[in-house]
């Protein structure tokens, strides 16, 4: 694997790490009349923590991938969804997974304005979004119309 891509894969794992930790404090912050988290979102920290797992021990990345779950601000919620919809139990296809059930419009995209840190995000994040952003309006743009070069004889 390139130098790059074992970047963002690191990228991706850091941020992995970050949305697990937010999620988990999120969730275990007393709720009940006993000042204990509900049951049900100990189970929810459960799975994310399987998936959590999962993509940082044994699925096998392709560099689409990683680009794609980069894309998001919450990939470890990405990766959830895709896990829990997935209908190949041998194989977690990502990157289809976020085009056949229109993920993009689903979940937030990176903010590009600031990262976790207060930072600009990087350069790479940045020309990512863009283009998924051209994609978008290409497909919701009608073709043009009138010429398109040349003598129509």
């Amino acid at each position: 694997m390139a130098e790059l891509e074992l970047g963002a894969k690191q990228e991706l794992f850091n941020r992995l790490d970050e949305c697990l930790r937010k999620r988990a404090a999120e969730y275990m912050e007393p709720r009940g009349a006993d000042g204990l988290p509900f049951v049900q979102n100990i189970y929810y920290l459960q799975g994310l923590t399987e998936v959590h797992t999962y993509l940082k021990t044994v699925h096998e990345f392709s560099p689409g991938e990683v680009n794609d779950l980069l894309m998001f601000a919450d990939p470890l919620g990405v990766a959830a969804y895709c896990w829990e919809e997935n209908p190949d139990k041998y194989c977690l296809r990502i990157s289809d997974m976020i085009v056949e059930h229109d993920l993009m419009e689903r979940f937030a995209p990176v903010d590009l304005d600031m990262d976790e840190d207060g930072k600009k995000p990087s350069l790479r994040i940045q020309l990512q979004q863009a283009k998924k952003e051209i994609a978008r309006g290409q497909r919701d743009q009608p073709p043009e119309k009138g010429n398109r070069g040349g003598d129509p004889r």
